[in-house]
């Protein structure tokens, strides 16, 4: 949320100075730009899943809690009706 985002012109940029005929191969700067970028968006993916991991554990565990709260629930109005 209040991590800094990646400029968006500077692998436009860099495609652009690997295209362009003022390009020298010696220049890797485009590239290191260019893979910069990938492993940014790699590391982005690999903290959205453990994000959704835990949102998914979370999730399993407050049902369980909600179910066993149903089924207190459910003793106590079956004892209450004397069922």
């Amino acid at each position: 949320m209040g991590e800094p985002h990646w400029p968006q012109k500077r692998v436009p940029e860099a495609f652009a100075r690997v295209r362009s005929s003022a390009y020298h191969e010696s220049d890797p700067a485009p590239y290191l730009e260019i893979n910069d970028f990938l492993e940014f968006l790699a590391q982005k993916d690999r903290e959205h899943e453990a994000e959704v991991l835990e949102l998914d554990r979370r999730h399993r565990h407050a049902k369980n809690e909600a179910d066993k709260a149903q089924t207190e629930l459910s003793r106590i109005a079956d004892k209450k009706c004397g069922k």
